[in-house]
């Protein structure tokens, strides 16, 4: 069985351009990613954001605003939701800090948990979640200007 890990983010601005590298990065690595947004907004942003972000690639993506049918979304690398959904089989989760406590998270290998730096307080809770969802391997980097910091978490 494969080792799931956490990544936490703690930034300080710009969740879409962090969202979106890790995106990209899952995609390269071939991991099918749900990207889990707050609002129908935060989605049309994103979906809007990956039609135009690269002139060199494109990632396939849906949203249930784009695709009704969630069925049809298996070829997608990227579902855009408001809810976990497992329609285009995810194995890699990224969300901005929401409570996902009561979820079932058994089916990712890998959650990307990027929130602002102010609110590492409510992170750490997090953590205690996915560390008994059996996610073991857990790694924070805090953004400071231009750079980031690696810390034990």
């Amino acid at each position: 069985m494969r080792d799931k890990n956490v990544i936490f983010y703690a930034i300080e601005a710009d969740f879409i351009s962090i969202a979106i590298k890790s995106v990209e990065k899952m995609y390269t690595s071939g991991e099918k990613v749900l990207l889990l947004c707050e609002t129908d907004e935060e989605v049309r942003s994103f979906d809007l954001t990956l039609w135009t972000y690269s002139k060199a690639s494109f990632i396939p993506h849906g949203s249930k605003m784009s695709m009704p049918a969630e069925e049809d979304a298996s070829f997608c690398h990227t579902w855009l939701s408001t809810h976990i959904s497992f329609c285009n089989n995810p194995t890699c989760l990224i969300h901005n800090g929401l409570d996902i406590s009561n979820q079932n998270l058994s089916k990712f290998n890998v959650i990307i948990d990027i929130f602002n730096k102010d609110l590492l307080p409510a992170s750490r809770e997090r953590a205690e979640y996915y560390k008994q969802s059996q996610f073991l391997q857990l790694k924070l980097w805090i953004q400071t200007g231009k750079n980031w910091l690696q810390e034990g978490q």
